[in-house]
């Protein structure tokens, strides 16, 4: 088996770079513990009303609609080509390795 210490490291460095730092609700003052609990209350709220709209919109698809539900026409997404994007990847992959 491989050594998977290069991944751990990458995926620590993403994490470092682009990852979420929030507090702790515990080490926060009552004013932003108070904020904390409105936005997830406000947030399981919002989910709790979305959900059965989105279920209802999949169930009206899949025995009305075409039966297909596609995530990029719903999500306003424009499909990837994959040769591009393989080509890209390897491109990358190349430049990094002549730093």
């Amino acid at each position: 088996m491989a050594c998977n210490c290069a991944t751990e490291e990458q995926i620590k460095e993403l994490y470092r770079q682009f990852g979420v730092k929030s507090a702790k609700p515990k080490n926060m003052t009552f004013s932003k513990k108070v904020l904390f609990y409105i936005k997830k209350v406000a947030m399981a709220i919002i989910l709790t009303l979305i959900a059965p709209l989105l279920f209802i919109y999949v169930f009206y698809v899949g025995f009305f609609g075409s039966g297909k539900i596609s995530f990029t026409k719903f999500f306003g997404l424009k499909p990837i080509n994959l040769d591009d994007y393989v080509r890209k990847q390897q491109e990358l992959q190349n430049k990094n390795k002549g730093r």
